[in-house]
């Protein structure tokens, strides 16, 4: 079980109903040190289904990017259905009343709850469980970051777990 789940995404839009591309999952102990690591892949023709939508201007960001919303080493799902089981797979493995799930911001689970609102189904995570990473930067004078600009789901969840390491644990 674990202590911290952190998470990130890839999508197309800035939107709660934006096209998910990546889901970057890491699992880690009460030290956050890293449990296990999952990179979840929608295949292209699933970006536009569920009524999801996409953004001009989030399309042209990426298009100069060094890298696609593609990755070659994920598990890739066919359907946003597949994503979210996969999801909960991961999270029927690891969660736990007193698991803590952090991601930068809240769009990241807000995008990941409307796709299971979409398809009738209740979030992984309990209410009570998510936690904000820059709210807790507003607290920590001289958050240490580590620079990372792969735009890669699993990447991103790793280099936001190894920041809260060092500033929640090894300060």
């Amino acid at each position: 079980m674990a202590k911290h789940i952190v998470i990130d995404i890839e999508t197309l839009g800035r939107r709660n109903d934006a096209a998910i591309t990546q889901i970057g999952i890491v699992p880690a102990d009460e030290n956050f040190d890293v449990l296990d690591r999952y990179l979840i892949q929608a295949e292209p023709k699933t970006w536009n289904t569920c009524e999801r939508t996409f953004t001009g201007e989030t399309l042209l960001w990426w298009i100069q990017q060094k890298n696609s919303p593609e990755s070659n080493k994920p598990h890739i799902v066919h359907s946003y259905k597949f994503l979210v089981d996969k999801l909960y797979q991961i999270f029927n493995r690891y969660n736990t009343e007193d698991t803590i799930v952090w991601t930068k911001g809240a769009m990241d689970l807000f995008c990941i709850k409307d796709i299971c609102e979409y398809l009738n189904m209740e979030a992984p995570w309990k209410f009570w469980q998510p936690r904000d990473i820059r709210t807790a930067k507003e607290f920590i004078k001289e958050w240490k970051t580590f620079e990372n600009n792969n735009h890669n789901a699993l990447d991103d969840a790793l280099n936001q777990l190894r920041e809260l390491k060092a500033n929640l644990i090894e300060r």
